[in-house]
């Protein structure tokens, strides 16, 4: 085989870092992200941008995937015909359930055969490849609308004319973010493949990328020694339940941090290797600074210390979270602006189906839905807790926060359902309870409370405001 060679390299270092074969693939692609995105800064012209991507995009799918290129190219394929035979007004939800069942397919094939699994197969691009590809249903049938019947977002992302075949395969297989996405606009990638709008003239990202390799030199030496010391895989031996609950809760704690930083190594060396492409250029700053946060996965201090829980949900994982945003949520949720409940816990259902079928995630996904709900209700009633001095609040609100998305989290950790139950029944599912607990009574009971009184309330100065203006006429 041609990538015999560096497979046996990979192999050897893996065996040094302790790490298995596929993630020192993944690995090493990664790193290789960055010369290979360094290119584009002295590519002109998009038929030679597209080659360039294409071709380089193939070979690190075949060595990284092999015949798990197929689904990739089969999928963009088939939503090309579908952009090019169906009319705009119904091809958008078309597109996303075509997308969404080759993917389910694809994780029921994989819960079958490699049950309980977490090696890298094609289903880890494919899950950023159909929210790229569902999207595009979307962009292209807004490029048909009215300008009034469009938000500002969704006239920004929009695309009147359609993919050629060439983008399309462009688009899949571009080699800057070809192995775990992350997912972008194609708006954005037709104009940085042309050179056009703000992508004419592409500042130097040199201090943006160096702050991100030093990142991921960071999280990389955490997520090799982390797990050697709280092992998150250990979550349901009867010797973690024999600890004080003290050391319980703190070994819990970095147990979780040190799974996350497995997904933070692949997405800090990711945004660093697209900012030297130049791709998620954004603009400058009131200062003219330049920035690349078009396309960020995770911000580690961000997420670490939310205080909110929209802000956790923000940025992990930063851009599925995105295209949930825009293609899920907005799409769905009531365009009077009334209760957005069921299109939030709509879009946590496509989420957890997104992910796969173990039951565990649709746990999980729906006290996440449960959980964003009640970060809402507190806010409405902010003033009932203002008598907390404000850091001493912040401090309560990151640990609620954490400790609520670290317990449910735990249930995807540990994946197979028999193993999260037995994790939770340790605890009595304290926490399942007691969120819906808040949940209930913040919603329920006093939400309509302080309407009612803020109505009361609004009356009577109404009243007041006609009394006294009586007064001054007489």
């Amino acid at each position: 085989m041609f990538f015999d060679p560096f497979d046996n390299i990979v192999h050897e270092v893996g065996l040094l870092l302790g790490k298995p074969d596929d993630q020192m693939r993944l690995l090493l692609i990664l790193l290789g992200s960055y010369p290979i995105g360094y290119v584009f800064r002295f590519l002109r012209g998009r038929n030679l941008r597209h080659f360039y991507s294409i071709f380089l995009g193939v070979i690190l799918h075949l060595f990284m995937f092999r015949d798990g290129v197929v689904h990739f190219w089969g999928l963009g394929i088939v939503v090309y015909l579908i952009l090019t035979v169906m009319k705009k007004k119904s091809l958008p939800w078309v597109v996303f359930i075509v997308c969404l069942t080759h993917l389910s397919a694809m994780h029921l094939y994989r819960m079958l055969f490699d049950f309980g699994n977490w090696s890298l197969d094609a289903t880890t691009f494919l899950m950023p490849l159909i929210s790229r590809l569902s999207s595009l249903g979307f962009v292209y049938s807004d490029g048909s609308k009215d300008e009034k019947d469009l938000t500002e977002e969704q006239m920004e992302r929009r695309i009147v004319d359609k993919p050629s075949i060439v983008e399309m395969l462009s688009y899949i297989s571009f080699p800057v973010a070809g192995m775990c996405g992350p997912f972008f606009e194609f708006r954005d990638f037709r104009d940085f493949m042309e050179e056009k709008g703000r992508y004419k003239h592409i500042p130097s990202s040199s201090s943006f990328v160096w702050k991100k390799m030093l990142e991921g030199v960071i999280v990389l030496a955490l997520a090799v020694k982390l797990p050697t010391i709280c092992d998150p895989y250990e979550l349901e031996s009867d010797w973690f339940f024999d600890m004080p609950y003290l050391h319980q809760y703190v070994y819990w704690m970095i147990a979780c941090f040190a799974y996350r930083t497995t997904y933070f190594v692949a997405w800090v060396i990711n945004d660093g290797g697209l900012a030297l492409s130049g791709l998620s250029y954004s603009g400058t700053t009131p200062q003219g600074q330049p920035k690349f946060d078009r396309i960020v996965s995770v911000n580690i201090i961000q997420l670490e210390a939310c205080t909110v829980p929209r802000e956790g949900v923000r940025h992990w994982n930063s851009m599925t979270a995105e295209w949930l945003r825009h293609y899920v949520y907005e799409r769905v949720r009531p365009r009077n602006g009334g209760d957005a409940t069921m299109a939030t816990m709509g879009t946590n259902l496509v989420s957890a189906f997104w992910h796969g079928f173990y039951p565990t995630y649709y746990n999980t996904f729906f006290f996440l839905a449960i959980i964003a709900e009640i970060g809402k209700d507190v806010y409405r009633l902010r003033h009932l807790f203002s008598f907390i001095p404000g850091p001493i609040s912040a401090v309560i609100r990151n640990l609620l926060i954490m400790t609520s998305l670290n317990y449910f989290a735990t249930g995807m950790i540990l994946l197979e359902f028999k193993k999260a139950m037995k994790y939770y029944a340790k605890y009595n599912f304290f926490w399942h309870l007691m969120i819906l607990g808040t949940f209930v009574v913040f919603r329920f009971a006093l939400l309509p409370t302080f309407k009612k009184r803020s109505k009361k309330d609004n009356g009577t100065k109404g009243e007041d405001k006609s009394e006294k203006a009586k007064l001054k006429k007489e």
